[in-house]
């Protein structure tokens, strides 16, 4: 992953966002990371996997509302929980 500072950003964000293009690129801020940029394609395939014919979504799809995450049917398995006398 490439790494420049915040303010190599924001004096030359268009070379930064082409070099997103190819592989992720890291802003660090006071030499801590602090932003990713990445193509909307390396997003994608971070976060949609799919495994036997499901597919999992990323947390921040599945609270955004979208109609395609409403489709999905959520039916957990009850689960009886056992009561026993308390001693005193």
């Amino acid at each position: 992953m490439q790494q420049v500072t915040s303010q190599e950003f924001r004096q030359s964000p268009d070379k930064v966002l082409q070099q997103a293009d190819n592989e992720p690129v890291l802003i660090t801020q006071h030499g801590m990371p602090e932003r990713v940029i990445m193509s909307f394609e390396q997003y994608q395939a971070i976060h949609t996997v799919k495994k036997d014919t499901k597919t999992f979504i990323s947390a921040a799809d599945a609270l955004s509302g979208s109609r395609e995450v409403a489709d999905i049917d959520f039916d957990p398995p009850r689960v009886e929980i056992g009561f026993r006398p308390v001693e005193f």
